[in-house]
């Protein structure tokens, strides 16, 4: 129960903070069109500076501790306890 609560407030942060910096981004850009959007030279929909170098840093450490060096290039957990064990040892 305590994973999923973890989990869901995670998602929360995610979630909320890309919505707020849409919607600053649209008022900050003037967005008033589709057209708008689309000649913008980034994206619009996007985590903030700050909770971008949080989620940056937070995948680096799971990566470093949760992935063995093999997989973590190749995106795979071979041979090794997966990292959803690892955090439940963990709560």
């Amino acid at each position: 129960m305590v994973r999923h609560r973890i989990i869901r407030h995670l998602v929360n942060i995610l979630v909320s903070d890309v919505i707020d910096e849409t919607e600053r981004q649209i008022a900050e850009k003037h967005i008033q069109t589709v057209d708008d959007v689309r000649h913008q030279p980034a994206k619009l929909a996007r985590y903030s500076p700050a909770l971008a170098a949080k989620n940056k840093a937070l995948k680096a450490f799971l990566y470093e501790n949760f992935y063995p060096p093999s997989a973590r290039d190749a995106h795979v957990v071979q041979g090794t306890l997966h990292p959803r064990a690892h955090v439940q040892r963990l709560l």
